[in-house]
């Protein structure tokens, strides 16, 4: 089967422009045939396995992106391969993506001074990439802030690109010195979910958290031992009525996202403002990207003929965006 491509419709690029919160919950990495490598040549069909013992190609696609996968040979340009199923029967919502997000790398830590290093990612219908169609880019990364990619497609931050069937894929790195081989914590090709409207007010946008335990002695000392700190809490709430800004439905939205993060028990990618804190004016990429976990209850409680309340309680799953430089 070959990849197609399709555009998001105007009303999703619309909303998106107007700054409105998408969710992403699926990811079509993790439907692998076979697990994600790294590889020499940047090829199924040629070069030989570099993936570190231990760091499994698994760890992209866990839904844990504290636990990376890393390659094992130091050079210039590097190579993370995924061979992905396509049939519908298997994949779902998975099979077509719109958004490409890279989390937990450390390219800015490998890098020297005055080193720079560029991400690309590219889909094919061959296993050797000689058909291979350029994605997602950026280019002179000096940093370990995660990259999240809304619009995919060349030129970048202007096409608005879905894909579907795409079997092969790969990240590929390339820095302006050789480095020590880099860590990526997850990769995801996922479908957005886009609402029409911003939270209601009150909304506090930011909310941050800090788990901690204290041990208070006898004599009225007071230790503190952090378990983590730094972590973003969102509280949205929206008043969907099926019929919203835009030409979208909101019901059916927030209805297709809960299904698809597994009806609340899973992680996903949440960007509450993806084009205010977007990267730079002439970027599609927003490093303001959160992976959370909502309380797993969807309550839409009909108010009106047409209106409903909706609630919700997202917390940042570690490492968290607040940590990363």
């Amino acid at each position: 089967m070959a990849y197609s491509l399709g555009t998001l419709s105007a009303a999703v690029q619309s909303a998106l422009l107007a700054d409105k919160p998408m969710m992403v919950p699926t990811n079509l990495a993790e439907f692998p045939q076979t697990a994600a490598q790294w590889r020499t040549a940047g090829s199924w069909a040629s070069g030989s396995d570099d993936t570190a013992t231990g760091y499994g190609g698994r760890r992209a696609y866990d839904r844990f992106p504290n636990s990376q996968t890393k390659g094992t040979t130091a050079g210039t340009t590097f190579y993370l391969i995924f061979d992905m199923h396509t049939t519908a029967a298997t994949v779902g919502d998975a099979g077509t993506f719109d958004t490409v997000a890279i989390l937990n790398h450390n390219l800015g830590t490998l890098l020297g001074a005055g080193e720079t290093a560029a991400v690309s990612v590219e889909i094919s219908d061959n296993s050797n990439f000689s058909s291979a169609y350029e994605v997602a880019n950026r280019t002179n990364i000096t940093t370990d802030k995660r990259l999240i990619w809304w619009s995919l497609g060349v030129p970048e931050g202007t096409t608005y690109k879905t894909i579907t069937g795409a079997r092969y894929a790969r990240v590929k790195i390339t820095t302006s010195a050789s480095i020590a081989a880099p860590s990526i914590g997850q990769v995801i090709f996922g479908r957005r979910y886009q609402m029409s409207q911003r939270s209601n007010v009150p909304y506090d946008d930011e909310q941050y958290q800090s788990t901690v335990v204290d041990f208070r002695s006898q004599g009225g000392v007071v230790s503190r031992y952090k378990r983590n700190s730094g972590g973003r809490v969102f509280e949205p709430s929206w008043n969907p009525t099926g019929s919203d800004g835009f030409g979208l439905d909101d019901v059916t939205t927030l209805r297709s996202w809960f299904k698809n993060c597994d009806y609340g028990s899973r992680p996903f990618l949440f960007i509450d403002k993806p084009y205010s804190e977007r990267e730079t004016a002439f970027t599609s990429v927003t490093r303001a990207g959160h992976y959370v976990v909502a309380d797993p209850a969807l309550n839409m409680v009909a108010s009106g003929p047409t209106l409903r309340e909706a609630g919700f309680r997202f917390d940042e799953v570690a490492p968290f965006l607040s940590g990363e430089s």
